[in-house]
């Protein structure tokens, strides 16, 4: 029921807090950088990230600007980009990123054991 996620991160992870907020329609405004503009695609606002020395009076200016935009929308524009939030948002999965972390770590342990063990994430290996 939010009217806006804001998100204006210095640095993350990865960026589920932005999938969360498109799963549910709300529109995102976060930081113009990786991984944020590469999970936000074309389902979010963006703004330039804030460096050190900048001038922070300027760079509020401008999110504020960003967000009344955002909020300014007509309800069918308000509609159409929460439908392209969701749609968007379809194509990240907990589940696949689960399996892709597992996929990374039997790889590291086959490299460093010399491809001698079982991955300990195989069900077959626990039974």
């Amino acid at each position: 029921m939010a009217d806006a996620f804001l998100f204006p991160s210095l640095a993350e992870g990865f960026g589920w807090p932005l999938i969360e907020a498109q799963a549910c329609g709300c529109p995102v405004l976060t930081t113009d950088e990786a991984p944020m503009n590469e999970v936000g695609g074309d389902a979010a606002e963006y703004l330039p990230r804030f460096g050190a020395g900048g001038d922070m009076d300027a760079w509020a200016s401008n999110g504020a600007r960003q967000l009344i935009k955002i909020l300014s929308r007509t309800a069918e524009d308000k509609r159409e980009f929460a439908a392209r939030a969701v749609a968007w948002s379809a194509h990240f999965s907990v589940d696949r990123a689960i399996d892709s972390y597992l996929t990374i770590y039997e790889n590291v342990l086959r490299l460093t054991c010399g491809g001698h063990v079982a991955s300990p994430f195989d069900e077959r290996a626990k039974a």
